[in-house]
């Protein structure tokens, strides 16, 4: 399961950096993206679009600045479950979760940590993909039987000069 999620996200981010997404509407604006059916909120600062692609069962949004520097992407998937507790711990989804970025060729592992956002423990890596052409970032959020994975792509000078930018969209994210 967190092979193919993995693997899913991996190719939804080729794809949306791309930024020719069949099916997809952008929007402009300041943007507060709240949704009921999964569960969450969060804003994104002035001069970024949102996307919400209804053709992909796990993406639940996109969100792009409008010179295409930077992309953030929402991705779900329910997960199996610990049967003790009923729910699926951060730990025991991120251990598979970061071996499979480990073991991808094409990715080259930079960092990881863990962080508190709105009392909710995160846990992210950092990676550089597609032969250093982009940084990649993903937030790992575990919330009951629901994985989200929240991810920024950048040309590697642009993440660095917007990595705080990134942090503050996650400090926005919130479980509704």
């Amino acid at each position: 399961m967190i092979n193919r999620f993995f693997g899913l996200f991996f190719v939804l981010l080729i794809i949306a950096g791309t930024i020719m997404i069949v099916g997809c509407d952008w929007s402009e604006g300041p943007q507060d993206y709240s949704s009921e059916e999964h569960g969450f909120y969060v804003k994104f600062p002035e001069g970024w679009g949102v996307c919400k692609d209804k053709n992909d069962p796990n993406l639940v949004i996109e969100a792009l600045n409008y010179e295409g520097e930077n992309l953030f992407v929402v991705e779900e998937a329910y997960v199996d479950v610990n049967v003790t507790s009923g729910e699926m711990t951060l730990d025991e989804f991120f251990k598979p979760f970061f071996e499979n970025i480990k073991a991808d060729k094409k990715v080259v592992f930079l960092e990881k940590g863990q962080s508190v956002f709105n009392s909710r423990k995160v846990k992210w890596v950092v990676t550089s993909e597609w032969e250093d052409v982009r940084k990649v970032i993903r937030y790992v959020f575990i919330k009951g039987k629901k994985v989200f994975v929240v991810g920024f792509s950048a040309a590697p000078e642009q993440f660095n000069k917007n990595r705080k930018l990134y942090d503050q969209v996650i400090i926005n994210f919130k479980f509704i």
